[in-house]
């Protein structure tokens, strides 16, 4: 069963974690007075995806936006394995 866990480590081997929050953006070009696309473009930010993952930069374990949750205090939350009591 899972359960929600505060972490600053990965859960799987201690290792460094990261999380990465995924923003959409935009490349907008201009058509020429040939109508082609010019060379230039500027670049437009719409906003996030509301997409957050996590991984291990030592053990590669990584969680999907299901498993992972950055409070507004920027508290790192992952869905992992319920340790069993033996």
């Amino acid at each position: 069963m899972k359960e929600w866990k505060r972490v600053k480590v990965c859960p799987v081997c201690g290792g460094r974690l990261v999380v990465s929050d995924f923003y959409s953006l935009s490349r907008d070009y201009r058509i020429t007075k040939k109508g082609v696309l010019s060379k230039r473009c500027s670049t437009s930010d719409p906003g996030p995806l509301d997409c957050t993952t996590a991984s291990c930069l030592d053990c590669n374990a990584s969680w999907d936006a299901d498993h992972v949750i950055v409070d507004a205090d920027s508290t790192v939350w992952l869905k992992v394995e319920q340790e069993e009591d033996e």
